[in-house]
């Protein structure tokens, strides 16, 4: 995706990736360890992997990891 169209992508997903950020964090204040995110990263890209184009796909996947690793929200849109 060209950069234009990864802002644009990254503005729209934003709203996901808060509650995304805050469901990570109510996880491990469970006791969710790192694994069990990852584990959960990895269903997520499981179940989309036939629905979305492969470079998407990637793309979100990279912005969903960088979530589950800033629950404060750093590295939010540009």
């Amino acid at each position: 995706m060209d950069e234009e169209a990864c802002r644009f992508a990254r503005k729209m997903i934003e709203p996901m990736l808060r509650a995304f950020r805050q469901e990570v964090s109510e996880q491990r204040k469970g006791g969710a360890s790192e694994a069990d995110i990852e584990a959960m990263l990895a269903r997520i890209e499981s179940l989309n992997r036939d629905s979305m184009d492969v470079d998407q796909l990637a793309f979100f996947m990279h912005l969903f990891r960088e979530a589950s690793r800033n629950p404060e929200g750093s590295g939010t849109v540009q």
